[in-house]
């Protein structure tokens, strides 16, 4: 059932919108398989802090620390990495998501 729910609440896989300096350089793509093998570093990086180990992966995959973050973080291949996500962080996930509908929801009525 929360698999089901997550997937009505992030009905989008794209990842974010790109600034005019990132559409300036050549745009890197990655595929779902290393995708999936970035997400897995999250929890294993061995590098003191999730910013620097996204700096050193972003360095290795050819993208920018904050699509490492990103994937990380759900914003992007959500749809990919899904199954790979451990129960607490799904939970945290969809209790952000929800917040946000809320947020907005609070700002269209006044």
């Amino acid at each position: 059932k929360m698999l089901a729910e997550i997937n009505k609440a992030f009905t989008s896989s794209s990842c974010f919108t790109m600034s005019h300096a990132e559409t300036v350089r050549a745009r890197v793509v990655l595929s779902e398989a290393q995708v999936r093998e970035i997400f897995l570093l999250k929890h294993a990086h061995g590098h003191k802090n999730h910013h620097a180990a996204s700096i050193a992966f972003g360095a290795k995959y050819g993208v920018s620390s904050k699509a490492i973050r990103d994937i990380w973080n759900g914003r992007c291949w959500l749809r990919s990495t899904l199954d790979m996500w451990r129960e607490a962080d799904l939970n945290n996930l969809l209790s952000k998501k929800r917040s946000m509908l809320k947020t907005t929801k609070d700002m269209h009525l006044h």
